[in-house]
């Protein structure tokens, strides 16, 4: 039987069975060329180095061996016992190099454990629960909403807000006015669509007297609003009889105050609120 050299090539009749090299010339070669290259990483200094020989995979030197045993033994010496192994690890959360009281011991500290427990549980929220790519139904742009976030719809607050204007204005406003009588609880609470109170008082302010245009939208200071003429927080009730159509910025310098409407002619300087 004959075999090839692993390194020249050159056919031999090999003397046992695990012989790989024609002579030990091409023996030493080979060793040289593609020997003992494996990494490590020191236990010591935590460089990384190439091991010479085979049984040097903990320490880069003569000098961090005995200095990383040096450390051990006062370790011991402090407190922790002959008995209590220590064993020289790298953390798998920040990479820091620490002294692990046994052995497997992944992460150096409490906290890195608690932010390994974190990103294993987004992750698996995002692949199992459905955190997945979204299309924002108002700008039409693609999202991932992040870990802990409900948001399924809009990419944005800004998108939803101008959703919010935009889809059933009309609707939104009247159950947003009807949920605040029903909390003062002041008698009985109609249905009251705001447009129509607008177009019943000519778009024109009943605080100040002057029009309001119909074109500018909230939260402009002179956009239209619905005011109570007696407010709520005030025992006023939510009927066509106590509402009336304000400027913004009219409606919030009345507020809540006083029993019933400003009169008309008020002027309001928004830079001194007066």
């Amino acid at each position: 039987m004959r075999k090839a050299c692993e390194w020249c090539g050159k056919e031999y009749k090999p003397k046992t069975l695990w012989q790989r090299f024609c002579c030990d010339r091409c023996g030493r070669q080979w060793r040289k060329e593609y020997g003992f290259k494996h990494t490590y990483v020191c236990q010591h200094c935590g460089e990384t180095y190439k091991a010479k020989v085979r049984d040097r995979n903990k320490y880069c030197s003569r000098e961090c061996a005995f200095a990383h045993r040096g450390e051990i033994a006062e370790l011991h010496r402090q407190g922790m016992g002959k008995r209590c192994p220590i064993h020289y690890t790298v953390c798998a959360q920040c990479g820091q190099p620490f002294m692990a009281r046994r052995k497997g011991l992944k992460r150096c500290s409490d906290e890195c454990q608690k932010a390994h427990a974190r990103e294993c549980y987004a992750s698996y929220a995002t692949e199992k629960k459905g955190h997945k790519e979204r299309v924002c139904q108002f700008c039409g742009e693609t999202f991932i909403a992040p870990y802990g976030d409900k948001r399924k719809r809009f990419c944005s607050i800004d998108c939803s807000r101008k959703d919010w204007r935009r889809e059933y204005p009309e609707q939104k406003i009247i159950d947003r006015h009807r949920r605040r009588a029903r909390k003062y609880g002041n008698g009985r609470v109609q249905k009251i669509n705001p447009f129509e109170v607008y177009e019943r008082d000519a778009w024109r302010c009943g605080i100040c007297g002057k029009p309001v245009d119909p074109e500018l939208e909230f939260p402009h200071p002179y956009s239209a609003s619905l005011d109570h003429i007696q407010p709520l927080a005030a025992g006023g009730t939510h009927a066509y009889a106590n509402v009336q159509l304000a400027h913004l910025i009219c409606n919030s310098y009345k507020g809540a105050s006083g029993g019933g409407q400003l009169r008309l002619g008020l002027e309001i300087d928004i830079t001194r609120g007066v």
